[in-house]
This record gives C-alpha cells, structure tokens and sequence, in this order.
C-alpha cells in the first residue's frame, strides 16, 4: 500500500528530530506485541470456527446446545472485530515510521546552515544561545535560518518525491561537497608548491 501523506508541521518536524530513535523503538515494540496478539487471535479462531458451525448447524438444536452455539458465534464475531482492530494499529504504526523515516531523510538532504543549526537544536539538544553564537549568525538572521530549514523539510516531505531520491539527492550532494574540498585543498597545496618555488629562485 502507498504512504497516506500525514500532516507535518513545525512542531512535528521539531519532535521528530529530537527523539527519532525512542520513537522508533517504541513503533517495533508496539508491532511486536500486536504481531503476536494478531497470532493468538488468529489460533483461537480456528479453534473456535469449527465447534460453533457444527453446533449452530446442529438439526434442532435447542436449550443447551443452542445457547452454546451462539455463545461460540458471539465470540467468534468478536475475534474477528478485535483481528480487524488490531490489523488497523499495526498499519497505523506503520504509516507512523515511514512519515518519521521521510522526515529524517528530508532533514538529510538540507544544505548549510540549515543542516547544522537544525542538528545541533535539536537532534544534538544544544542550547539555542551557544549555536547561535558559535554560528556567528545574527540573533534575527539565525533564527531565521532555523525557520527556513523546518519549513524546508515541510517541503520536501510533501514534494511526493520516494525516500530514494531524496536520500540519492542527499549522497551526490555529500560527493559533490567532498569533491570540492579536495579540489581545494589540491589548489592550496599547488599555490604552496609555487611559492615555494619562487623562493628557492631568489
């Protein structure tokens, strides 16, 4: 089944960020234990089924029998309502990790600064005043860059673009910009040669 696109807000992106892998763990926990009741639902079903067909199927079944049968009938009714509920959850659980994955990888695929003030916020926890100064940004100027890169990652989560992309996205840029330092640094190491050259020649 397709991803139900969630709603995403600030706050959300926000919480995300902060406790991703508490939030996580808590979802398999959750799968896990509904997983194994959907197991056991299932096994009383078929221990059920059976017995309350014949009995309600039983030529002139009355009295006892009969209200044995519906008994059985009854609950098999709610086995079945309670394996549908239970299905409902663990697909609700699953919709819940995709939408906390898609937001991770969106916050991947930001570009600096916004990448940097949003890790040390709030995936690091740092306080606000010491990356704000150790950013060198003005107080307006950074927290306007804080804003643009939660609204960035709204964005890009509701772009409709697969996890794929995005995180492809995320590694060209990760190749580019490693790419770019070793050219520089290949530059300043030739600037140095020469320099050195034309030392030795005076």
């Amino acid at each position: 089944m397709e991803m139900k696109m969630t709603k995403m807000t600030e706050d959300r992106v926000k919480n995300i960020l902060r406790f991703r892998n508490s939030k996580l763990k808590n979802i398999h926990q959750k799968m896990i234990s509904l997983y194994e009741d959907a197991n056991d639902t299932d096994s009383v079903l078929e221990t059920v089924a059976l017995p309350a067909q014949n009995i309600s199927g039983m030529p002139g079944a009355r009295g006892e029998h009969k209200d044995l049968g519906n008994v059985l009938i009854s609950y098999q009714n709610e086995l079945y309502r309670r394996n549908a509920e239970i299905r409902e959850m663990m697909w609700a659980l699953s919709q819940e990790e995709q939408s906390i994955n898609r937001v991770w990888a969106c916050f991947h695929v930001l570009e600096e600064p916004y990448y940097d003030i949003l890790r040390r916020l709030y995936v690091v926890g740092e306080l606000y005043q010491t990356v704000e100064h150790e950013s060198g940004l003005t107080h307006s100027y950074f927290d306007k860059k804080r804003m643009e890169g939660l609204q960035l990652i709204i964005a890009y989560y509701e772009s409709g673009e697969s996890i794929s992309n995005l995180m492809y996205k995320y590694r060209s840029k990760k190749k580019s910009s490693k790419k770019e330092k070793k050219k520089m640094q290949n530059s300043f190491r030739q600037i140095s040669l020469e320099d050195l050259m034309k030392g030795d020649n005076q």
